[in-house]
């Protein structure tokens, strides 16, 4: 007497298909008799094809588009425990190295060296004149026409 079986927990069946296959990596079949895989949720990874659960990334890195593996995040960013996307920096803020999970403070007086090389590259100006907008940036600001209001605005445009 024939019988039929259950696709085990990592496989899965579909209509029009003879055996179980394994999920690929970055997709799951959780439970016993899949029809079919689902992909991992925002923020996790599955290395391994077969896989029944999928895992967080560490912190300072995210998965990659197809979940299969963790990409480090690169300096200037951070993520932290399951994060779907490396972040970057807010305005005064910077990382040095890659795989960051967090951003630190410039110090008083200060910017990140990004917000310098989009302002040398914006303006044509020099590494000693992007330092006095650093220092005398708010002055720098009103003469340029902006309002108290819109500076942290117009500094995240040039941090990017």
């Amino acid at each position: 007497l024939p019988t039929c079986s259950s696709c085990n927990p990592g496989s899965y069946r579909a209509d029009g298909m003879e055996f179980c296959e394994e999920c690929p990596v970055g997709r799951i079949a959780p439970e016993k008799g899949a029809e079919q895989c689902i992909r991992c949720p925002t923020g996790e990874y599955s290395p391994e094809a077969g896989s029944m659960n999928c895992s967080a990334c560490s912190p300072g890195f995210v998965p990659s588009a197809d979940g299969g593996t963790c990409n480090i995040c690169k300096a200037g960013t951070f993520a932290s425990l399951g994060a779907a996307a490396c972040l970057p920096c807010p305005a005064a803020e910077f990382s040095k190295s890659s795989g960051s999970t967090h951003c630190s403070r410039c110090p008083k007086g200060s910017v990140p060296n990004r917000v310098c090389q989009t302002f040398l590259l914006l303006r044509g100006t020099s590494l000693a004149r992007c330092a006095w907008w650093a220092k005398y940036r708010h002055l720098a600001a009103v003469l340029a026409g902006w309002t108290m209001t819109t500076i942290p605005q117009r500094a995240r445009v040039w941090a990017a």
